[in-house]
């Protein structure tokens, strides 16, 4: 079901992001299908992106984020800064 194939995205979205972070289209890539995956299922998404938050850059950070609420969104964006150097 819908559940099992929300695990199946995260866990290629993790071993993407683990690999080849560095990348605009893989970082592109993932916001874009974590933006998608947000709409049905929230909890998992959140999870993934706590969990990776200091392997996104902003662009895909952002795009992941543009159909979170607001408060999430701005908590996200500052923890994410604040773990840049």
């Amino acid at each position: 079901g819908l559940m099992a194939f929300s695990r199946m995205l995260v866990e290629n979205m993790e071993s993407c992001i683990n690999k080849g972070h560095h990348h605009r289209f893989c970082q592109t890539g993932i916001g874009w299908v974590t933006r998608e995956l947000y709409t049905a299922d929230k909890e998992i998404v959140t999870t993934f992106l706590k969990r990776n938050l200091m392997l996104f850059s902003a662009e895909g950070l952002r795009y992941a984020l543009e159909k979170s609420d607001s408060t999430t969104k701005n908590q996200m964006m500052k923890k994410h800064k604040s773990l840049q150097v």
